[in-house]
């Protein structure tokens, strides 16, 4: 679900449009990536991309979705370490 935004967005990379609105929840971060990420969505077109630099967030997505990857990988070794 999306909202409006309160403070001042970059226009729309795709379409140059510069009413978006704030994403919520996205399928590869969920609630915390779209905020760390500043995620919007364009009114217009329905591009999703970072608010604040007015680009898309595709580099953005996979390094956080590496960092994410590492961190469970971590986890699930320390586990199997732990229970030998």
């Amino acid at each position: 679900m999306a909202k409006p935004i309160k403070e001042e967005i970059k226009p729309c990379p795709r379409c140059g449009h510069t009413e978006a609105e704030q994403v919520q929840f996205t399928w590869w971060g969920g609630i915390l990536g779209a905020a760390m990420l500043h995620q919007v969505k364009c009114k217009k077109c329905g591009l999703e991309y970072n608010g604040q630099t007015g680009e898309t967030n595709q580099k953005n997505i996979w390094i956080y979705s590496a960092i994410v990857f590492a961190i469970i990988l971590v986890v699930i070794l320390i586990q199997a370490f732990l229970h030998r």
